[in-house]
């Protein structure tokens, strides 16, 4: 089964649904492709970025809600190798350039992992992903050319490619990330446990065989 995980670098709960999907493929076996796809929740923030606690603030205010909801993130993520850490003085990257270095990386065949590394470095160390010298360094960590990547991030190298398919996102309906596509089939939305994903891969598959596989996304 192919599957396209919509995902941006900066939302948590895309950390968490990746690794809930990483541990749904490993618990159901079998032969499955994974394609992440880039998203942006803030596709107008600088290239210096802005803090992040002020972004927060302004958007959500201190409100109960918000503190709740990193409490459950941080239980759950738990569960997963996940130490979120809600630090202040974080500066929120605008995502474009690690949505390109992910494209790269999956020609190379290690876009889970760089996406891996991305997320990690943001949610549990603070790092800022605007930074392009990082960048380099995490893709370089799983076995990329870190100084090729270094130097195409000062082109617009595939900023095209990034922005048309988040618009094909949009233009599916997919208003909120994560977002798990299953062989083209059907949606999952937000982060799901494991055995939510492979009910749901198990239906689509039965799907598939009676009726025959649905329309395909456009290919990148």
């Amino acid at each position: 089964m192919h599957i396209d995980l919509i995902i941006d670098v900066v939302c948590p709960w895309c950390y968490l649904g990746k690794k809930q999907l990483d541990a749904a493929l490993a618990q159901a076996g079998g032969n499955h492709t994974v394609s992440i796809r880039p998203f942006q929740l803030g596709p107008d923030l600088p290239a210096e970025g802005i803090d992040r606690s002020d972004y927060y603030r302004k958007k959500f205010g201190n409100s109960a809600e918000l503190l709740a909801t990193r409490d459950h993130l941080a239980m759950v993520g738990e569960t997963y190798g996940i130490s979120f850490d809600w630090r202040e003085g974080v500066t929120l990257a605008n995502t474009l350039d690690a949505h390109r270095v992910i494209r790269w990386a999956g020609g190379a065949g290690v876009a889970s992992a760089v996406a891996d590394g991305i997320m990690e470095a943001y949610f549990t160390k603070g790092a800022f992903l605007g930074d392009r010298d990082l960048l380099a360094r995490l893709a370089g960590d799983h076995g990329m050319d870190a100084a090729l990547v270094r130097s195409l991030l000062e082109t617009d190298k595939d900023v095209e490619a990034v922005k048309v398919e988040v618009q094909q996102a949009a233009n599916m309906g997919v208003q909120g990330v994560p977002a798990t596509i299953l062989d083209h089939a059907a949606i999952l939305s937000g982060a799901q446990e494991p055995a939510v994903i492979i009910q749901a891969m198990s239906e689509v598959a039965q799907y598939q065989t009676a009726q025959g596989p649905a329309g395909q996304l456009p290919k990148s």
